[in-house]
């Protein structure tokens, strides 16, 4: 299972690996905006983060919502995520780069 939340790619997975450090946070940035300077923001409390050099892993035993300035709020199952970030293959240029919100 997949969900978008603008440039923030969220997909189901098995498990998290093993390697991964558990984040002690409050505040759950899952992505920062480039241009505007927003940030998609886990909104919901008991939300666990982890981390694997560059990816990031969320777990929840309930639903958790996902928060934006300029998007609706989306609410995601509870489950194990990696967060991951929304790719654009440019055909003129012939290059893959990641979408910018």
């Amino acid at each position: 299972m997949q969900y978008q939340h603008g440039d923030v790619l969220i997909e189901a997975v098995g498990e998290i690996p093993k390697s991964a450090k558990k984040q002690k946070t409050e505040r759950i940035v899952i992505a920062e905006g480039e241009v505007t300077g927003h940030a998609h923001v886990v909104t919901t409390p008991g939300v666990d983060c982890y981390v694997e050099d560059a990816m990031m892993y969320i777990k929840s035993l309930i639903p958790w919502e996902v928060r934006h300035e300029e998007h609706a709020p989306i609410e995601i199952p509870p489950g194990i995520y990696k967060i991951g970030r929304v790719r654009e293959y440019d055909h003129i240029a012939e290059m893959e780069r990641v979408v910018r919100d």
